[in-house]
Order: structure tokens, then C-alpha cells, then sequence
């Protein structure tokens, strides 16, 4: 059986793909998933079994280099041992810079490197190991940023879905009234953009429509100023920072406002819920 080494981490663009990869290779492989602690809040741990190697975090801090430098150099250590001890014949990264330290560890160990871009511009980790990369994993051959000499090397795939999606049955309605129901994603990098610009727009639309508002909060501090002002304009509404299951919210859903993430925009599309992206 062949073990295949997912690395993922950061934020849920880059953790839910790695998800979605496990859920189709998990009976067919030996798979194996690792991420760094802050990526670890968006996996469900009684689901997917995983474990955490973290990366230091990059800065622009030149009095911080050095100490990166050497928790960088740590981290390849971590992963080149990690490797050899299972024994990996695959690493499927999902980009972002806490999948650096195992690309480049697997390609000391001449371990076969598969890239995985969801996205319609490929990202800056993933771009430094082209050259070294088996295939490009891709939803779309028209990739931004990606030279024309490695586009030979994309896999084109329809896009990935986390198999709870699958089972749960889209065709029932979860009603909670009569109210036009609104989601707002923005996603760990940019909820907090909907949090200053949207909250205008859904105010302005309360005043005239009966609106139930499902909302995704960057900040939790913000959360009693939301509280407050949702309040005085007797709105009815849900707020989080992150749920592991949101796709069970989609059941009780009209319309969603997004960031333009390719998972979500994929479950979206799935539920055959209209949209608004916000790139």
C-alpha cells in the first residue's frame, strides 16, 4: 500500500483542501496528515487523525531572520526524520509556508512531490517547488502565475468536496422562518473586511427586507459591538469565528456573501446556493 503524506496548515484555504484530499485517498491509501498549530483548529481531530509539526512564521522583522532562520532549519529536521520513520513515498502539499520545510526535506529524501493549487492564482510556496513537483494538482488549467514551462505538469480535477457534504441530504430545507436567510463567510483572511463593509450593506437591507443573518466574525472582540447594533434594528441572526461543520448551515441558507476561496465557492456551487464573491 502506497503512504501518502498530506501537509497542510495556516488557514481553512489551505487546511479544507488537505481535508477533502484525505476523505478521497484515506480507503484506497495509507494516508498520513500533518499540519502546524494554527491550521489545527479547522480539523476535526475525532475525524481525521493528525499530527503537529509546526513552522515559524514569517516576517519582515530583519532582527527576527536569524531566529527564524534556525527554527526553519528545525522544522526541515522535524520532517526529514518524520518522513524516513513512515516511510512516505508521496507528499501532496497544500501549499502555504508551513509546507516548506517538509517539500523541502521530501526532496532530500527523493520523496515523489505533488502540488495541490485550488486556487486561480498559485501561490508563492508552491510556485518555489515547480520545478521539483511531480504534478500540479489544479481545478483549472488557467492558473495565474504559473510559467508556461511547468504547465505540462498540471492534473486537472473536478473540484474536492469533504465527503460529509456528500452524505448530508441537500434537499431538506431547515427552515427557520419565513426570512430571507443570508450567510457571510469571509474566511480567516478576510472576515475582516465583512466585517466593516458588509455590516452597512445587511443594516440597509434589514431596514426593508426581513432578513435572518448568518455571520462568520474575524474578531470576537467585535462580537458585542455586532451584538449591539444587530440588536437595535431587531435583526435576527447567528455569529461564529470558525465551524468545522458549516456545511450543515448551508441546509437553512437563501444566499451567501463569500470570500472567493475555492472550497467554499465548490460547496456553494454543490448546494446550488446563489453567491456574491468578494475576491
Amino acid at each position: 500500500v502506497k503512504k501518502i503524506l498530506i501537509s497542510t496548515g495556516g488557514s481553512g484555504g489551505h487546511v479544507i483542501p488537505a481535508i477533502a484530499l484525505f476523505d478521497h485517498y484515506r480507503e484506497n491509501f495509507e494516508i498520513y496528515l500533518v499540519s502546524d498549530r494554527r491550521g489545527a483548529k479547522y480539523i476535526d481531530q475525532n475525524k481525521y487523525p493528525f499530527e503537529i509539526i509546526d513552522t515559524p512564521k514569517i516576517s519582515n522583522n530583519i532582527f527576527k531572520i536569524p531566529l527564524i532562520l534556525i527554527f526553519f532549519l528545525i522544522s526541515i529536521f522535524k520532517s526529514y526524520f518524520y518522513l524516513r520513520k513512515k516511510n512516505i513515498q508521496y507528499l501532496i502539499s497544500t501549499g502555504g509556508y508551513m509546507s516548506l520545510p517538509f517539500c523541502v526535506a521530501a526532496k532530500l529524501l527523493n520523496v515523489k512531490i505533488f502540488l495541490f493549487e485550488p486556487n486561480m492564482v498559485l501561490g508563492r510556496s508552491n510556485k518555489i517547488f515547480l520545478s521539483s513537483a511531480k504534478k500540479i494538482i489544479c481545478y483549472s488549467k488557467q492558473i495565474k502565475s504559473l510559467p508556461n514551462k511547468y504547465k505540462h505538469k498540471i492534473f486537472l480535477i473536478n473540484p474536492l468536496l469533504r465527503r460529509d457534504l456528500y452524505i448530508l441530504d441537500k434537499s431538506i430545507k431547515n427552515e427557520i422562518d419565513r426570512s430571507f436567510k443570508i450567510l457571510i463567510i469571509g474566511g480567516s483572511q478576510g472576515a475582516k473586511f465583512f466585517d466593516e463593509k458588509i455590516k452597512k450593506l445587511i443594516i440597509n437591507l434589514s431596514k426593508e427586507n426581513k432578513i435572518y443573518l448568518i455571520q462568520q466574525i474575524f474578531d470576537e472582540n467585535k462580537k458585542l459591538e455586532l451584538i449591539k447594533q444587530y440588536n437595535e434594528i431587531n435583526l435576527k441572526y447567528e455569529l461564529f469565528s470558525y465551524n468545522n461543520e458549516l456545511y450543515k448551515i448551508f441546509n437553512k441558507v437563501d444566499f451567501a456573501i463569500t470570500r472567493a476561496g475555492a472550497s467554499t465557492i465548490s460547496e456553494l456551487i454543490f448546494y446550488n446556493i446563489p453567491f456574491l464573491a468578494v475576491p
